[in-house]
């Protein structure tokens, strides 16, 4: 058993479980990710969380849609989050009687080159990368040792990540304005957008951040009807001239990052990669919504962006985007 490898039951209760459904239900190879984070010599492995989204899906391989993997990874601050993969092998069930039932003469539980592969290339960047195959009853576990090595974890009830992960706080905020001529409106936005991100990285490139260590708490979402903090919106605004609109960009963030380093270079780049990932957020967010068709004369629009807190009272922390209160305000001419 490898101490340094440790995964909560219920992760693997989980993955278990949604392979075996599958297998029965259309004998199709499932994908999933393993959640946690990274130790000095090991992983944690707290949550299990199923593929939903497929390039492709079959009874001998499955390839899963990358944007779903994205934005599972945006859902958790730096440091945290997918730690390894877990895929089925179903081709020992045997369709009888309109269901799949287990051969279970048959080995089907093996890492194979194509597994060795992806494993290799993720391991390049994370050591310690995990890769789980499982039929739906049993699984092995994997990681890369000069080629692909069997090994056994140590499972566990629970893995309070508070024991082992410190927490670091900052705050950052930045201005932007710029004056934009013969432009519409979701062209100001876009222009803004890309402004401002090449802005934030330039700021942080060329500045330092107070970063301070913190204390858990339940929440950290500030909620709107109990808070006496004033907190600056983030918010992006255009006021129409004649011939030109001037955008500007409000952003204040209060970023948090955690990690089992003590390195101070270390944490500071995690923490300006946290607040560049905020920023990308928010501006996504606002790319999912519905910018204004303004067919009618406008003088002002204020969209607001909302914001991304902290809620640490699972299993792993989490992001929470919260939401605005009014998407878009427009003041017309």
């Amino acid at each position: 058993m490898n101490d340094s490898i440790l995964i909560r039951e219920g992760a693997i209760d989980s993955l278990l479980s949604h392979a075996l459904r599958s297998a029965k239900a259309h004998g199709k190879e499932v994908i999933g990710w393993l959640m946690g984070f990274f130790q000095k010599e090991g992983v944690c492995v707290s949550e299990s969380v199923p593929c939903t989204k497929y390039r492709f899906q079959s009874r001998f391989g499955a390839e899963a849609d990358p944007t779903q993997e994205a934005e599972i990874a945006s859902l958790y601050p730096r440091n945290v989050g997918i730690v390894g993969l877990y895929h089925s092998h179903p081709f020992a069930m045997r369709l009888e009687g309109g269901h799949f039932r287990r051969i279970s003469s048959l080995d089907d539980i093996f890492h194979s080159s194509t597994d060795d592969s992806m494993l290799r290339a993720r391991s390049s960047r994370r050591k310690n990368y995990l890769s789980i195959v499982t039929n739906g009853i049993d699984y092995s576990c994997y990681v890369m040792k000069k080629g692909s090595k069997e090994i056994e974890p140590a499972l566990v009830g629970e893995i309070p990540y508070k024991n082992s992960l410190q927490s670091y706080h900052s705050n950052f905020s930045i201005h932007l304005e710029e004056e934009m001529e013969n432009v519409e409106l979701k062209d100001a936005i876009r222009k803004i957008s890309w402004e401002l991100m090449d802005r934030a990285k330039k700021d942080l490139k060329q500045e330092g951040l107070s970063i301070e260590k913190g204390t858990f708490n339940r929440h950290r979402f500030r909620s709107r009807q109990k808070s006496t903090e004033i907190t600056p919106e983030n918010m992006l605004s255009f006021d129409k001239g004649n011939d030109s609109i001037k955008g500007e960009a409000h952003i204040s963030l209060s970023p948090v990052v955690y990690t089992a380093l003590e390195d101070e270079k270390e944490i500071n780049i995690a923490m300006k990669e946290e607040i560049l990932d905020n920023i990308a957020y928010l501006l996504w967010k606002l790319s999912l919504s519905k910018t204004p068709a303004m067919r009618r004369r406008w003088s002002r629009v204020e969209i607001h962006l909302g914001n991304v807190e902290i809620d640490e009272s699972e299993s792993l922390p989490k992001k929470r985007f919260q939401t605005p209160e009014r998407e878009i305000t427009i003041k017309r001419s």
